[in-house]
């Protein structure tokens, strides 16, 4: 018996690893990026430091960001701080002090969603 549920164990572990890696293969993950005058729908791993991200709803953050440019930009940080309702972003510059980078109102961060 320990035999036959050792190996059904393994036979299923195995299936399951299979279609996670055919679902994880399915999935691509990019950002709309600004460059050259153009906006590309790229993959996350080309972005570089100083490209410019057009942010929409339903949008994961791509990286740490500062804000350029924003209008009614709710970002739910809900992974990073907690709180259950989304968090209003400016593109301003932020001139009170806080102890928290988390704080700031023209910064968003990776993992979090628009």
């Amino acid at each position: 018996m320990v035999v036959l549920s050792v190996t059904l164990r393994f036979v299923q572990e195995a299936r399951a690893d299979v279609a996670a890696a055919k679902l994880k293969a399915m999935i691509h993950v990019t950002a709309t990026v600004f460059r050259d005058g153009k906006a590309l729908e790229m993959p996350l791993r080309d972005l570089v430091p100083g490209d410019i991200i057009n942010l929409n709803a339903d949008d994961m953050i791509p990286g740490d960001v500062r804000l350029l440019s924003a209008k009614d930009l709710f970002v739910s940080q809900g992974t990073l701080t907690g709180e259950s309702y989304p968090v209003e972003k400016f593109h301003g510059a932020d001139h009170k002090a806080s102890n928290s980078p988390i704080d700031l109102k023209n910064i968003c961060f990776m993992g979090t969603s628009v």
